[in-house]
């Protein structure tokens, strides 16, 4: 993969957003900095805050809301990279500014972390990511460059112990939301397979049904051509139909089930064990045998049953003949 396929790439996974995040993101920051505007100034007394920009994430935060809302081709278009400026003046640029200008404060330290966590759950790729925290905290130090007459900072705390827990907490966020995103996602797989084989197994029921009726319909036809004055050879016929006849609706009996338990295992609905009987092992492996489709009588010959160890066994048989059918498949699949 090109350098720039890979770009495109990690742009188009790290702007993967949905009405869902951005209603509950604009929740979190459109009150969230005012609150923390008043809890802070008057609560514990920071030495630095700043309404204009604690208002201005806010209208921010709630344009984004309506913004995402809009059917507007242009506001679709556009809204991703809206969607990214939001997260990075939001996060990265005031925490880190407030970082600075509270000069290392230690409640500013923990809330540096805490955006990073937030950051990393909005932003779902660890170049955007990189990206987005790298443009807010430099234009976080550039803006408290600019703003600040006087630069004076005495941070009191260790400097590369914090680097430390900082960095780790970037890697430790990540790899949380890439596991939880992948257990989504084969979760998500998982339920789509799950609807698709019962739906699968609902569609079938149809022409298993027609061909039932079909059979039907040649039984009752099949004893009109019947009768003792027939020579023996259109007997041996008849009787070879009557047979075919009853292998299909073997057949269908079998398809039936199979549709039974796939959608009893969509449903997540227990085995039920009380239908269960006892049936010798031989009788009932030849049974399964002579219920397979083999595509011709060469293939059938592959396949040889071992009746000198014969034993009863408590068993589903509609299962255990399926069991078989998986085994004789793979068993021609990959001979030896």
């Amino acid at each position: 993969m090109r350098l720039s396929d890979y770009i495109r790439k990690c742009i188009r996974e790290g702007t993967q957003i949905s009405r869902f995040n951005v209603t509950w993101g604009v929740l979190l920051a459109a009150p969230g900095h005012i609150f923390f505007y008043l809890l802070l100034k008057y609560g514990f007394q920071m030495p630095y805050e700043n309404f204009p920009l604690r208002f201005s994430a806010t209208l921010i935060a709630v344009f984004a809301l309506v913004l995402v809302r809009m059917e507007s081709p242009i506001a679709k278009k556009y809204f991703p990279v809206y969607w990214h400026f939001s997260l990075i003046y939001i996060l990265p640029f005031l925490f880190t500014l407030f970082l600075l200008k509270n000069d290392f404060h230690e409640l500013w330290l923990y809330w540096e972390i805490f955006m990073v966590f937030i950051l990393i759950a909005f932003v779902p790729n660890w170049l955007m990511l990189l990206f987005d925290l790298f443009v807010g905290v430099i234009a976080g130090i550039a803006w408290y460059v600019l703003t600040t007459p006087e630069i004076s900072l005495n941070p009191d705390f260790d400097i590369p112990a914090y680097l430390t827990v900082l960095i780790f907490s970037v890697i430790a966020g990540y790899l949380f939301s890439y596991s939880n995103r992948r257990g989504q996602v084969a979760m998500e797989k998982n339920s789509a397979f799950q609807a698709l084989a019962g739906s699968i197994a609902h569609e079938m029921r149809n022409p298993l049904n027609q061909v039932s009726l079909n059979l039907e319909i040649i039984e009752r036809k099949l004893p009109v051509f019947k009768h003792q004055d027939s020579p023996s050879a259109d007997i041996q016929v008849l009787d070879s139909l009557y047979q075919h006849v009853a292998w299909c609706r073997i057949a269908i009996k079998r398809g039936t089930q199979i549709i039974a338990m796939i959608l009893d295992e969509v449903r997540e609905k227990p085995i039920d064990k009380s239908s269960f009987t006892y049936a010798p092992s031989v009788l009932i492996t030849q049974k399964a045998i002579d219920e397979y489709g083999f595509e011709s009588v060469a293939e059938k010959e592959k396949i040889i049953l071992d009746n000198s160890c014969d034993f009863m066994f408590r068993i589903s048989e509609t299962m255990y003949v399926f069991v078989i059918f998986n085994l004789i498949k793979n068993a021609l699949y990959y001979p030896e």
